[in-house]
């Protein structure tokens, strides 16, 4: 979005709470939402500027298990984790004769992701290909396929567990 089109929201003081709060219904997508906050003295001086981020459910939810997987299609996807027990899960139909990766990128500086990957069976079953967590919260995670079995594969992503990242976008 151009920066000078974004909404900006004034802080009210609330003497009850002792702090600048207001409520705002401009958050209505799915997906993650990037503030920044100043505060303005009463000579017109602006402070540095304090991030922060929205966390919703991304638009692909529910994806919490295998049979609620979305089927991803070869365009990116944004996901989220909007709660520290939300996992994702991506279903994807591969081809004997060629090479895959499968990456993720943090958007959110408070993340760290880790990366399952199954195949399916034959007979309908799944099986752990690959466990992923090489990286830290600010770098993503990789693995890849070099020419499958043709047939079904999933991807679990999930936050790191024995973070404190365990919320953001990527």
């Amino acid at each position: 979005n151009d920066p000078e089109n974004m909404p900006i929201i004034m802080l009210e003081w609330n003497g009850a709470s002792s702090r600048y709060e207001v409520t705002s219904s401009e958050f209505v997508l799915a997906g993650a939402y990037g503030l920044t906050f100043y505060a303005q003295d009463t000579a017109g001086q602006l402070s540095e500027p304090v991030q922060s981020e929205i966390i919703l459910a991304d638009a692909y939810e529910p994806d919490d298990a295998a049979g609620d997987a979305s089927l991803y299609d070869g365009t990116p996807q944004l996901h989220t984790f909007d709660l520290s027990s939300d996992v994702d899960w991506v279903r994807v139909y591969l081809v004997s004769d060629f090479i895959y990766d499968i990456e993720t990128y943090h958007l959110s500086e408070t993340l760290d992701t880790v990366i399952d990957l199954y195949r399916e069976e034959p007979d309908g079953t799944v099986t752990l290909l690959d466990h992923v967590d090489e990286e830290g919260g600010d770098e993503g995670e990789y693995t890849g396929l070099d020419y499958p079995a043709t047939g079904w594969y999933w991807a679990r992503l999930s936050p790191y567990s024995e973070s404190t990242n365990a919320l953001g976008c990527y």
